[in-house]
Order: structure tokens, then C-alpha cells, then sequence
């Protein structure tokens, strides 16, 4: 399977580059024909008519506000949420992440109540979420009839 990545620029990704066919800064960077396709330029692409992301740090910056939702909780007990911590748990599943953070920063709480707080932030927080750059480019969401 051939894996195209496109990192956030704060991470370290020497150690990851065995991980992924290719890694790009942009989506718009991304070429075809890099893997044996036929370039967007030529017409052997049919238009796409449905496209399914995870939305969540793919098509959304979400993941600075998760950043700012931790810290927020953190500063509550004068603890920093750290890039090395979030590393750690991107990837697990909420309750494990929440366990995770709990340990590491010896919080009083329990995974439900950093959940629970959390989804609070969440709330408050993601109505402002931005796309990430390029990807209204790549996917051209505009409506249809905004379309030419």
C-alpha cells in the first residue's frame, strides 16, 4: 500500500520517513504521476462526485485547539500539556488518552472528568476551526452552483 503524508510542521518526521511512500508540506504539493498515474493535466480523471475524509486534522485544524482545549485543563492545576505528551497519545483512543494524560501530569481526576471537560472546550472551541491550508484547493468544496 503506498501512503502519502502530510505532517505538521512541528513534527520531527526524520525518524518516520520509512513509514510513508512520500511525505508532502501541502496536499497541493502532492503529483501523481509520482506513483505511476497520469498527471492531473491530462484527461483520464473522471470528475469526483462523492469524497470521504476524517475530517478531524485532516480537513480541519483541530489539532491546535486540542493543544489549547489540554492546556486549558492543565493550567487549572499549574501543569503544562507538552508537544512530547501529545505525541504520545495522538493515535489512542479517548480513554486511553485521557488515562495517559492524567498519569503523566498527575492530575486528580479521572479519565471521565477529562473527557467530560474536554468535550466542554470542544464545544466552545471548534465552531472557529479553520481548514488547513490547501485543502479547499484540493477538494474544491465549494457549493455547486458556485462552481463553473
Amino acid at each position: 500500500m503506498q501512503c502519502v503524508w502530510v505532517p505538521d510542521t512541528r513534527m520531527d518526521t526524520s525518524q518516520c520517513k520509512n513509514q510513508a511512500t512520500l511525505i508532502v508540506d501541502s496536499l497541493l504539493d502532492f503529483k501523481p504521476e509520482d506513483f505511476g498515474l497520469p498527471p492531473y493535466s491530462e484527461p483520464h480523471y473522471k470528475p469526483v462526485t462523492h469524497v470521504i475524509f476524517d475530517m478531524d486534522g485532516l480537513l480541519l485544524d483541530t489539532e491546535a485547539l486540542y493543544t489549547v482545549i489540554y492546556q486549558s485543563i492543565c493550567d487549572k492545576y499549574g501543569k503544562t500539556f507538552t508537544w512530547d505528551l501529545k505525541v504520545k497519545q495522538m493515535g489512542m483512543k479517548t480513554q486511553d488518552a485521557a488515562k495517559l494524560n492524567i498519569d503523566e501530569l498527575q492530575l486528580p481526576m479521572t479519565p471521565d472528568e477529562w473527557i467530560a471537560a474536554t468535550k466542554q472546550l470542544c464545544k466552545d472551541l471548534f465552531p472557529r476551526t479553520k481548514f488547513l491550508p490547501g485543502i479547499l484547493q484540493f477538494c474544491d468544496l465549494r457549493p455547486l452552483d458556485q462552481k463553473s
